[in-house]
């Protein structure tokens, strides 16, 4: 698929997320999300790309078709926060 400047393409290896959906601006869920990950009994956090967030990443599903097609561009209603998670070792 060919991009247009000055959009990037970015490719992740992958994996498994845990994932949560907010309404956006509901920024301050990252905190419970991130604990509830923390203190699952069969999965932990697997740090990972991109760095700075330990591979966690923010999603607008078909963001392009959003913006192409509402007006108010700047109001999104719902956004995905999403941890990358991997089964812990002793988990059964």
């Amino acid at each position: 698929m060919d991009i247009p400047e000055p959009l990037a393409k970015k490719s992740f290896a992958g994996g498994l997320y845990a994932a949560h959906c907010i309404k956006m601006g509901d920024f301050q869920e990252w905190e419970t999300f991130y604990k509830c990950v923390c203190s699952n009994d069969k999965y932990e956090i697997d740090h990972r790309e991109p760095f700075g967030m330990g591979g966690s990443l923010e999603e607008h599903l078909n963001t392009f078709t959003y913006f192409q097609t509402n007006k108010d561009k700047a109001m999104f209603e719902q956004l995905d926060l999403l941890i990358p998670i991997r089964l812990k070792l002793d988990a059964e």
